[in-house]
């Protein structure tokens, strides 16, 4: 039965975020530092700091303590505030920025030629010296893989904090753009005309890691036209302090004037190539994936209150040429706190849903085989491994399912399904039983991969790509081999660095 949705302003994710690690978080934490440092455009910076260092003056912190998250947090934000000790306004530093490219008629390459920067690494992953440590090493965090629908050498991929990469050779190497780069954006999704692929849309922020700490929020969609060249905003925009998620950016398959961004804020739609935007459903929206063979349909996952006013993270179905929406399948939304899904044009009917726990470890996969009609959960917590957890036998509570949640289908076999939290996991029959496919440290049965997957997706070509906290990783057999394809990604992130004051030239950098 269909039903209305109420407005889910993303306050009320983080509300239930907080709940659901109360186990990790003492009530005085949450009460001095954790709940205001989550919400800076509120809480005086220095104030919060103070809170922290006083709550953590006479402990040690642990693991899961937030200790870390925080720290993170407050080297970033420390040098970017204005003289009130708010987050500086990202947009209007954009504008400025154009009105003086226009006004001094100079281009950026011209500009950047004047003041020169140069860059000093890393651009490939460090060389590792010991040889009996199965682990790799990693570049820098990113976010997603997209690919251009002619040419399959060219890939598209948006960095954590180092804007939009883009390689035209399958990833061998890879080049950024002027504009994406000034400010270090965040881009959580990119989306490519299947029209014309000079045309390409990124949702900046960085959606997975807002929600655990870094409050990299978004300014909004940017739109490229000329291959990435050059970079404009689009209809829609938002102010950093404002607070909003960008969680998915999709384009009509058959109707590529036609844009689709799931939103902390609700789910909004452009009909004109990005100029104006309205929004569809008032709720906050996470996930969002079109119908294989059927642009009509989307299926998306979000927060939603239902009649009886209980709240509810929901499989959503949405009927573009009936004009409804309806949920189809929900869990309590103090039970889960995040859903992805995952479809395939193997099967069209086949729905996936991910979910994760209110203690961030793994609840449950849940599937459909008739296009959202009727759903059954495949495998649960009680009676599976957990297997958002670090570790490699998926023992433990917990896990980091809020920040590092993926799910994809391979595009010719719809049972064949990887699951990605810190590690890969792989199903080859519908989910219903799952082998480790790719592990963090290198010393188990699966092969090496960098820790925590926030895209898992297929080429046109079949090829598996997996953007983690280590860059961009790659398998063409189904994950039995994995190969990082990182030269040229500039996108570590330096959280401290300094210079060594007896010799010169030597340069120490925490990342």
């Amino acid at each position: 039965m269909k039903r209305n949705f109420i407005f889910f302003l993303l306050i009320i994710l983080i509300g239930i975020f907080i709940l659901s690690v109360a186990e990790s978080y003492s009530e005085d934490v949450q009460k001095s530092w954790y709940s205001g440092f989550q919400n800076i455009q509120e809480n005086n910076f220095f104030e919060v700091q103070k809170n922290f260092n006083e709550y953590w003056k006479d402990k040690t912190p642990s693991k899961g303590s937030g200790w870390k998250i925080f720290k993170r947090w407050e080297y970033f934000w420390e040098q970017r505030l204005d003289s009130t000790a708010k987050q500086p306004d990202m947009v209007k530093i954009h504008k400025d920025w154009i009105k003086y490219m226009a006004k001094n008629k100079q281009s950026e390459s011209i500009l950047a030629s004047n003041f020169k920067w140069t860059f000093l690494g890393p651009s490939s992953p460090p060389f590792k010296s010991n040889n009996q440590d199965p682990a790799g090493v990693g570049i820098g965090r990113m976010n997603c893989i997209r690919f251009d629908p002619v040419n399959p050498n060219i890939l598209w991929a948006g960095a954590a904090y180092g804007g939009v990469w883009k390689s035209t050779n399958g990833g061998t190497s890879w080049s950024t753009f002027p504009f994406t780069e000034f400010m270090s954006i965040g881009i959580t999704d990119i989306a490519v005309n299947p029209a014309n692929p000079n045309i390409v849309y990124a949702a900046t922020g960085d959606a997975d890691g807002s929600l655990s700490g870094s409050a990299c929020y978004s300014i909004g969609v940017l739109k490229t036209t000329d291959g990435g060249t050059t970079w404009t905003t689009t209809g829609l925009q938002s102010q950093i302090q404002n607070g909003v998620i960008i969680n998915r950016l999709v384009i009509h398959p058959s109707n590529p004037d036609t844009l689709f961004a799931a939103t902390s804020g609700g789910l909004y739609a452009s009909f004109d190539a990005g100029v104006n935007w309205f929004q569809m459903i008032n709720a906050y929206i996470r996930d969002l994936e079109f119908k294989p063979g059927n642009p009509t349909i989307l299926y998306g996952s979000g927060v939603v209150t239902a009649q009886n006013n209980q709240v509810l993270y929901t499989v959503i179905k949405i009927d573009l040429t009936a004009g409804q929406f309806s949920y189809n399948f929900s869990f309590p939304a103090n039970e889960v706190i995040r859903m992805a899904i995952a479809v395939s044009p193997a099967n069209p009917n086949y729905i996936y849903a991910l979910s994760t726990a209110s203690d961030l470890g793994f609840h449950s996969l849940v599937k459909s085989t008739d296009g959202g009609a009727t759903w059954n959960i495949i495998v649960q917590r009680n009676s599976s491994p957990n297997y958002l957890h670090e570790n490699w036998a998926g023992t433990g509570a917990g896990g980091q399912g809020h920040y590092d949640l993926a799910l994809a289908v391979s595009n010719t076999n719809a049972n064949e399904v990887y699951l990605g939290g810190v590690n890969i996991w792989k199903s080859s029959d519908g989910g219903v039983n799952w082998n480790l496919n790719a592990e963090w440290t290198g010393r188990h049965t699966a092969p090496w991969i960098h820790a925590d997957q926030h895209d898992i997706v297929f080429s046109l070509s079949g090829v598996m790509y997996s953007a983690n906290d280590g860059g961009i990783t790659k398998s063409t057999n189904g994950g039995l081999t994995w190969s990082e394809i990182n030269n040229g990604l500039e996108v570590t992130e330096f959280y401290r660095i300094s210079s060594a004051p007896s010799t010169q030239g030597i340069v120490y950098g925490g990342t």
